[in-house]
């Protein structure tokens, strides 16, 4: 838990960080950004890809660092001690206004924006600084919250990364502790990237192609809709996400 909020369940946190890491690599990324994600789950899969060689993780809170260093050690694998991931405490929108490092792949594992302060981190500002972040052809992966109980917040989200001048594929999976989750997988200009798993992929507990492919399947019930971007004069996924259960 973090703030009182559930972060992840050791019994089936993979399925989340699997949909939320691999599809980043998609187009073979060497060099990955990872904003939040603190627990160093995501960090341990990245691990895992013979391709990637440089992990940079810009994480807030140094607690959160330090208690995945030790308590969750055994959960993440001792990912943040790794020598090819550089752990960076701080807020990530100041990092992202001062860096001018580029990266192949930018993975947005933050908390749900529930607050003023979180709302700031799903803004069209703040996808903004992410593509400066992101090679020409680079892929983002935002955690996007669930298209199902929080179904205005998911699709303002999906919005707000448009508005930023991505062409975004949403998609989503069942996470038992959560229900059922969604993501943006978004490239800068006109053509929407297909998910995809990346080349010697390792072996893998849930995520495969044909899941992924139906991923981006959404039912009637939670079908897209175009909403106003979320920016910082008007955070509407705060509000969103203040009304409660959709």
């Amino acid at each position: 838990y973090l703030d009182g909020g559930l972060q992840f369940s050791t019994r089936d946190e993979y399925r989340y960080t699997e949909s939320l890491v691999y599809p980043a690599l998609g187009a073979g990324a060497r060099s990955v950004l990872v904003l939040g994600g603190g627990d160093g789950l995501a960090a341990r899969e990245l691990l895992r890809s013979p391709t990637v060689d440089n992990i940079v993780q810009v994480e807030l809170d140094p607690a959160v660092i330090e208690l995945a260093r030790t308590t969750m050690r055994s959960a993440n694998s001792g990912s943040l001690d790794n020598p090819r991931v550089h752990i960076v405490t701080g807020d990530a929108m100041k990092w992202l206004r001062d860096t001018r490092t580029t990266f192949d792949a930018v993975i947005v594992d933050l908390p749900d924006p529930d607050t003023p302060v979180l709302g700031r981190l799903y803004s069209t500002e703040f996808y903004t600084l992410v593509s400066r972040a992101l090679t020409p052809r680079g892929l983002m992966v935002v955690q996007s919250g669930s298209p199902y109980s929080t179904l205005t917040a998911f699709w303002r989200t999906i919005s707000t990364i448009t508005a930023a001048g991505y062409a975004v594929t949403p998609y989503h999976v069942y996470v038992p502790t959560f229900g059922d989750w969604g993501f943006a997988l978004a490239r800068r200009g006109d053509t929407a990237p297909q998910p995809t798993l990346p080349p010697n992929v390792p072996p893998l507990r849930f995520l495969d192609q044909s899941v992924l492919n139906a991923a981006t399947v959404f039912a009637p019930d939670v079908q897209p809709r175009t909403l106003d971007p979320s920016t910082l004069e008007h955070p509407r996924v705060v509000e969103d996400m203040r009304h409660g259960y959709d």
